[in-house]
């Protein structure tokens, strides 16, 4: 997505910029001859985080050392990252919070007290005039100084682009709230170089699999050359750098008496095809853009391409040394296990990954409960697990697992009106917890889903959670009818 009506310039030089749990840094700058890119890291994320405000505004002043305390003792310097990136806004909020305590939410306080590195608790909750919609301001603000900043330095014409797990989640507040645009354009005189300067955020999630792509191709291609350039030297018998009919012949004596008396003919329109100057024989260059026209089999099969493979193989096994595999797994406990296995695995492949800053999955009603570990004695405190469970806008039941640091969904719409939800009594002296219930989803493929208890923290939730759970199953179940 273009933010900006710059141009980008022709093997100009192009920046990444992305802030996750991180700040990310890296320039990547063209080779004049080829236009290939070649990318160079860097770790200006760790410059010294430069503090903004106008005029008297102090704010960011006092930000800076109450940084320098937390993580420096009081020493000279704090790093853009500690602000710029999703632990950055939590370390923003904390900062808030002890400068105005009597402006804390007690509950999403406490929330970001169970997750304190968890930056979605605080932009979930950026509602006019919180500490966390401040929070989000100054990071916004800092965001978009860092990036101008870094543009400044690399003088990317080529674009630069900003990505990263908390811009893409972000994206929207950050375009409309304005602070990000506003401080990336305030760089005062220098500011023109920044009008010039293509700025774009990357919409894909999918980074590291296009990188794992590139390097794959390049390798490729890599691989390619090589093959080519062995091929190449093989071919040219007097070692002068070129290829000329006589030479190309030879490559055609693989075909054996198939090509026969037509040897000289085809390599005649070989080299006809690829002598793109027409001088009467080919250099290494025009032999490797024709490379790929050259038939496949012929190149699979070319023993001098392979001939160091082949002097590699292992001897083949002889059958006297195959053995048979063991007879397992076919007994009635190895079923059962693997059914428990198969049960575990449905049970997980529920948990789909969720973009809590999506409408569908915005919370309607929202509370902590303690989830009890599967396999897990329930008398114990550290087999039940605190966590933030919400019914959201699409009507299912979504959380947010600190392990994995993500938003899941627990239950999909459409299992909402088949699972059996189950308040169990609180005399049961079988648990440390009081006030569960249990749900219990529906079968998959003949397959039972394993239930998954739940504590509320206190009575009245366990009431405000049995009427939220029979309210949805109805309107799924109404819905569910109206549509067969």
């Amino acid at each position: 997505m273009k933010l900006n009506d710059a141009e980008p310039v022709q093997n100009g030089t192009i920046a990444c910029i992305g802030a996750g749990t991180g700040l990310g840094q890296c320039f990547l700058v063209a080779d004049t001859q080829t236009g290939e890119y070649t990318c160079h890291p860097s770790e200006g994320q760790h410059g010294e985080f430069g503090p903004r405000g106008a005029g008297s505004d102090e704010l960011k002043l006092e930000l800076l050392k109450y940084l320098k305390i937390k993580f420096s003792n009081a020493g000279n310097r704090i790093s853009t990252e500690r602000v710029v990136s999703g632990t950055g806004i939590c370390n923003i909020y904390e900062f808030l919070a002890y400068k105005h305590p009597h402006d804390v939410d007690e509950e999403v306080h406490e929330a970001h007290n169970e997750r304190p590195k968890d930056a979605g608790i605080i932009a979930m909750n950026a509602k006019p005039g919180s500490l966390c919609e401040k929070t989000m301001k100054i990071f916004a603000d800092a965001y978009g100084a860092q990036c101008a900043t870094f543009a400044l330095y690399v003088q990317p014409f080529g674009g630069i682009y900003i990505t990263g797990g908390v811009t893409k989640k972000m994206r929207d507040w950050l375009l409309k709230e304005g602070s990000f645009m506003k401080a990336y354009y305030d760089k005062g005189r220098l500011t023109p170089v920044l009008n010039r300067v293509p700025l774009m955020i990357v919409e894909g999630d999918d980074m590291g699999q296009r990188g794992a792509h590139l390097r794959a191709v390049m390798l490729l291609k890599q691989e390619i050359r090589e093959q080519a350039r062995r091929l190449f030297d093989t071919l040219d018998f007097n070692h002068d750098g070129l290829l000329f009919v006589s030479e190309l012949e030879g490559l055609f004596e693989m075909a054996g008496d198939k090509a026969g008396k037509h040897r000289l003919d085809l390599a005649r329109q070989l080299l006809q095809e690829l002598d793109s100057n027409r001088d009467g024989h080919l250099d290494f260059e025009e032999f490797l853009k024709g490379y790929a026209k050259l038939p496949t089999k012929m190149i699979s099969e070319s023993p001098f391409l392979h001939r160091e493979r082949e002097e590699q193989k292992e001897p083949k096994m002889d059958r006297t040394q195959l053995v048979s595999p063991p007879d397992r797994g076919n007994d009635v406990d190895s079923q059962a296990a693997l059914a428990k296995e198969l049960q575990k695995y449905q049970s997980r492949s529920r948990r789909e990954k969720i973009d809590p800053f999506k409408d569908a999955n915005a919370p309607v009603f929202q509370t902590r409960l303690y989830k009890l570990l599967a396999d897990h004695d329930r008398t114990k405190e550290e087999s039940w697990v605190p966590r933030m469970y919400w019914v959201s806008n699409s009507g299912g039941i979504c959380y947010h697992s600190v392990t994995e640091n993500q938003a899941l969904k627990f239950l999909d719409s459409e299992d909402v009106p088949k699972m059996y939800v189950e308040q169990l009594p609180d005399d049961d002296k079988s648990s440390c917890k009081q006030h569960r219930f249990r749900i219990q989803p529906s079968f998959r493929e003949g397959i039972p889903a394993p239930a998954t208890e739940f504590a509320a923290p206190t009575e009245d939730i366990l009431s405000l959670w049995m009427i939220e759970l029979a309210a949805l199953q109805k309107k799924a179940r109404e819905g569910s009818s109206t549509s067969d």
